[in-house]
């Protein structure tokens, strides 16, 4: 089913730079079928990483009921309504690969309501800034009421999922749709803002998101940008006016036209043998994903064990040395993952020994090793998630 317009939505969109001449890994957004306007999204400055959202599902699944309801001013709930949405809109959602998977794990692809307060951007306008903090109850009970008013999300009857009203369609379709409408403009100061700039665009149409280009390795911001507008013909009535900010004339091209320039100004450069490293796109390729072998261990659920009560909070407490936790609620097991080998060594002697006793569902649960291809597997799907928290949040 095709998507409508909806409410504003806050976009948190400052984006590492992809390779070249093919479509940018980080990229995608707007209406799921042809002829669909897409939703309206004001971009909201992006914060910087400090943890990814897969640690997070650690916290959110961990949350404890606070003593006092939140108090959210009118300002609060404005954000939580737009950056709630921005989540779950065309231009966030097919490129994010997390919480695809997490939609996908419920027939109706509702998604924890809980995780989605424990997210970089949502924390912050919930002022749980401090380390590892979790998410108090009265907080998702506050922000269910909040997205209650969203056109896009649905929200359970019990307040503890949410998600979208309508269904996206093809996510391909759906990222060539958002690209059409994208201008590549620069220059820009270093020192600008997502806020500031989408604030000036937003003076001669409906922006739906900006995105900062950053260099993949140090993610100093390149001085220029991508900016996607409501629809192509607001985005062709912005490229053909001048414009200027603070004191610099913005040179604009269609996102499309800016790749298959560079692709062009590639080959050429490849054909004289000289080196691209100059250019608009960084080439620099992203490091090799390594891990330290050693850190996982496994679990599976013991006799008696309630697979809807797993506890991580208690886990983290009773095993030191814990990083993240993977488990799904309904699950016969999981993997603990520690910060260090040692770490993990010492947790695995002391199970062993039984000087240590590990309650998970209320049971004991059966320990073993990660080791060889099956860790091997296991850090793929870790870098993975890890690599689509970090583009949900501008990382």
């Amino acid at each position: 089913m095709s998507d409508p317009a909806s409410e504003p939505a806050v976009a948190e969109a400052i984006m590492s730079e992809p390779a070249p001449a093919v479509a940018e890994p980080i990229t995608s957004e707007p209406a799921s079928e042809p002829a669909v306007t897409a939703e309206p999204i004001i971009a909201e400055a992006a914060s910087a990483v400090t943890a990814t959202e897969v640690d997070a599902l650690v916290d959110a699944k961990a949350a404890e009921a606070a003593p006092s309801e939140p108090v959210l001013t009118e300002e609060m709930a404005s954000k939580i309504l737009r950056q709630g949405g921005f989540y779950f809109s065309v231009s966030n959602l097919p490129r994010d690969k997390f919480l695809r998977e997490e939609m996908a794990k419920d027939p109706e692809e509702y998604v924890d309501l809980t995780l989605v307060c424990s997210f970089s951007r949502m924390r912050q306008v919930l002022k749980l800034t401090a380390p590892n903090c979790p998410v108090p109850q009265s907080a998702v009970k506050a922000v269910a009421d909040v997205l209650r008013a969203s056109t896009l999300l649905s929200v359970s009857e019990d307040g503890y999922r949410v998600k979208r009203t309508l269904t996206i369609g093809d996510f391909t379709a759906v990222e060539g749709e958002v690209d059409a409408r994208s201008l590549f403009i620069k220059p820009f100061a270093y020192d600008s803002t997502v806020d500031g700039l989408t604030t000036f665009f937003s003076q001669y149409g409906v922006v739906n998101c900006v995105r900062f280009r950053r260099f993949l390795n140090s993610k100093d911001f390149k001085g220029s940008i991508f900016v996607e507008f409501d629809s192509k013909e607001t985005a062709q009535k912005v490229l053909d006016i001048t414009l200027e900010y603070e004191g610099a004339q913005l040179a604009k091209e269609f996102k499309e036209d800016f790749f298959e320039r560079i692709k062009v100004e590639r080959i050429a450069r490849a054909a004289a043998g000289e080196s691209h490293e100059e250019d608009e796109v960084e080439t620099e390729k992203a490091p090799e994903q390594t891990f330290t072998p050693g850190q996982v261990l496994s679990f599976k659920l013991g006799e008696g064990a309630n697979n809807e009560e797993v506890k991580f909070t208690e886990m983290k407490e009773a095993m030191e040395g814990v990083r993240y936790i993977d488990f799904t609620s309904g699950g016969t097991s999981g993997s603990v993952r520690f910060e260090s080998n040692a770490a993990r060594t010492t947790c695995l002697e002391a199970l062993q020994a039984g000087t240590l006793t590990v309650l998970v569902g209320g049971a004991e649960a059966v320990w073993a090793i990660i080791e060889g291809d099956e860790e091997k597997e296991y850090w793929k799907g870790a870098f993975a998630n890890m690599k689509a928290a970090k583009e949900r949040n501008g990382g």
